[in-house]
C-alpha cells in the first residue's frame, strides 16, 4: 500500500466518526450530509470527488446556514501555497475560533496527502466512493521475445 494511503489510514484511526455515504446518483447522499452537519454541532471534514463539487457544496451550505464556519481547501481555491499548508491553517483557525460548528471541504485526492492526526474530535464525511488509485512501480517481465 502506498505511503499516502498508509498515512491517511493511520490518521483515520484517530478520527472520531467516519461515514461513507453510497447510493445511486440523485439518492440524496449530499443532502443527507448537509442536513447532518446543519442539525448536529461539531467539526466536520467533508471529502468529495472534485474541486468543483467542493465549491458547490460550500455555496450550498452557506445559503442554508449563513453563519456556519466554512472553508474549502484545494489547489484551485485561490489561496496561495500547497494544500497541506492551507489545510493546516484552516484547522488552526478553527482551533483558535472554537466555533460550535465548522466544515472544511477537501477532495478525495487530498485525503491521501493531508495530516489528519490532529482531528481527533472531528467527523469525517466522504461523499462518493473515492476513485483515487495510487500505485508504486509495476515491473512486468517479458513473456515473449519476438
Amino acid at each position: 500500500m502506498p505511503n499516502g494511503w498508509m498515512r491517511s489510514l493511520r490518521a483515520l484511526q484517530e478520527v472520531q466518526i467516519v461515514k461513507v455515504l453510497t447510493g445511486p446518483p440523485g439518492s440524496g447522499k449530499s443532502h443527507l450530509m448537509r442536513e447532518t452537519v446543519l442539525s448536529q454541532p461539531g467539526l466536520y471534514l467533508v471529502a468529495v470527488p472534485s474541486t468543483e463539487l467542493a465549491d458547490e457544496l460550500r455555496d450550498d451550505y452557506a445559503k442554508a446556514a449563513p453563519s456556519l464556519w466554512l472553508r474549502v481547501v484545494h489547489y484551485k481555491d485561490g489561496a496561495f501555497g500547497p494544500v497541506e499548508r492551507k489545510f493546516a491553517v484552516a484547522v488552526e483557525e478553527i482551533t483558535v475560533a472554537r466555533p460550535n460548528r465548522a466544515v472544511i471541504f477537501i477532495t478525495h485526492e487530498s485525503l491521501l496527502t493531508l495530516d489528519l492526526s490532529n482531528l481527533t474530535d472531528w467527523h469525517l464525511l466522504i461523499d462518493e466512493v473515492p476513485h483515487v488509485v495510487r500505485s508504486g512501480t509495476l515491473s512486468v517481465p517479458i513473456s515473449h521475445d519476438w
